[in-house]
C-alpha cells in the first residue's frame, strides 16, 4: 500500500466511511461530509477560513460583514456611489491639464498647486507702471533708501518712514527742548541711529568710544569716537558740544575748536590832575592834594568793565540752552 491509498483511507476514516471495493465515490462523499460538519470554519476578522462572495444586494446594502466582495461588484457600487463631483454634491473629480488652466474655462476638474504656479508665473509678471501684474513689498531699509521703484509700500512702513526723525540728514546737530513736555527724543531702537552731543549720556551707550573731557568751565573740551557699524560716520571723532556749552558759527574749517576771546579793547589817558573819573574808569583818591602831574601821583584808576556792562566768568551772548542730537546712521 503506497502513500496515496493511506492518505485516501485517512479521508475515509475522518468521515466514518467504510471502504469498499466498486465504489468510486467515497473521497468525494467523505470530504462533503468533512466539510458539512464542520470541519471547516468561516474567516473571520481574527480566524482564517472560508468565505462565500456577495451579492450585489449584498454589496448596495452595505451592510453584511461576512462575505467577500469581488472587484467588479466594487467597481459597480462606486460608480453607483460616486458621481462627478460639484458645487454642491461630493464625488470624484480629474486633475486639470495646463491647457484647462490656462483658458479657464473648465469647471469640473481639480487644479493641482504645481500647474496653478505655472498659470501663475505665465500669467503675472513683475507689476510696472503700464503692466498689471505681482510686486514684493518693500523693506523698511528700502524705504528710508528711496531709490527701489519695483516693490510697494505698506501703511505700516510709510508711517515710520515719514517718522521726522528718519528724515533728517546724517550729521547735522538738530537743537531739542526736551525738557518740555511733548518733546520726544529720536529712538534708539530703529533703523536709524542719533546721539546727544553730551558726555557721559546713557542714551550714546554702546555707539560712542573713547570719550574725553579736560579743562573747567568756561574752557571746556570734551569728544568722543563714534563706534557703529553701518554709520557713515563710523570711527570719527565728535564735539560734544553739550557739555563744552559751545555755540555753533560757521566757518571756512569745519571742526575748529575756538575758545571764548573778547576783542581787544584800547585807549589813551592825558591829565594835568585828577579829581574823578566816569564809565569803566575809577579813581581812587589818596590825601587832599592827590594829582598826577608826574612827580606827586598819589592816586589810582582803574579799569572796571562791570561798572557798565554785564559781566560773567565768560563773554558769551543773550542765549538759550537746548539739548543738541546728531544723526550718525
Amino acid at each position: 500500500m503506497n502513500m496515496l491509498m493511506m492518505e485516501n483511507l485517512n479521508v475515509l476514516s475522518a468521515a466514518g466511511i467504510t471502504p469498499a471495493k466498486g465504489q468510486y465515490s467515497q473521497l468525494s462523499l467523505a470530504i462533503a461530509k468533512i466539510v458539512k460538519e464542520g470541519a471547516a470554519v468561516m474567516a473571520g476578522e481574527t480566524v482564517a477560513g472560508v468565505l462565500k462572495l456577495s451579492t450585489t444586494a449584498q454589496v448596495s446594502a452595505g451592510t453584511d460583514d461576512a462575505t467577500a466582495i469581488t472587484p467588479l461588484k466594487l467597481a459597480q457600487k462606486l460608480a453607483n456611489y460616486l458621481g462627478q463631483a460639484t458645487e454642491t454634491v461630493f464625488g470624484w473629480m480629474k486633475i486639470s491639464t495646463q491647457a484647462q488652466i490656462n483658458a479657464g474655462t473648465d469647471d469640473a476638474t481639480a487644479i493641482t498647486p504645481k500647474k496653478l504656479a505655472s498659470w501663475f508665473s505665465t500669467t503675472f509678471g513683475q507689476a510696472t507702471e503700464t503692466v498689471s501684474g505681482i510686486a514684493k513689498i518693500a523693506t523698511q531699509a528700502q524705504m528710508i533708501a528711496g531709490t527701489d521703484d519695483s516693490t510697494i509700500v505698506t501703511p505700516k512702513k510709510l508711517a515710520a518712514w515719514m517718522d521726522p526723525w528718519a528724515m533728517q540728514p546724517i550729521g547735522v546737530p538738530i537743537p531739542l527742548f526736551n525738557n518740555l513736555a511733548g518733546a520726544a527724543i529720536p529712538s534708539s531702537t530703529k533703523e536709524y541711529r542719533y546721539i546727544t552731543l553730551t558726555a557721559s549720556d546713557p542714551y550714546n551707550a554702546g555707539v560712542l568710544v573713547n570719550e574725553t573731557v579736560s579743562g573747567s568751565f568756561p574752557l571746556v573740551v570734551a569728544s568722543a569716537v563714534i563706534s557703529l557699524a553701518g554709520s557713515p560716520m563710523n570711527g570719527q571723532t565728535v564735539s560734544l558740544i553739550n557739555t563744552e556749552q559751545r555755540l555753533l558759527r560757521g566757518s571756512m574749517v569745519p571742526g575748529q575748536l575756538l575758545q571764548d576771546a573778547l576783542q581787544s579793547i584800547t585807549g589813551s589817558m592825558s591829565y594835568a590832575s585828577v579829581n574823578g573819573a566816569t564809565g569803566a574808569f575809577a579813581f581812587n583818591r589818596v590825601g587832599q592834594g592827590a594829582t598826577y602831574d608826574g612827580a606827586n601821583a598819589v592816586g589810582t584808576v582803574t579799569f572796571d568793565a562791570s561798572l557798565v556792562a554785564r559781566t560773567a566768568a565768560e563773554t558769551r551772548a543773550k542765549s538759550v540752552g537746548v539739548v543738541y542730537f546728531m544723526r550718525i546712521k
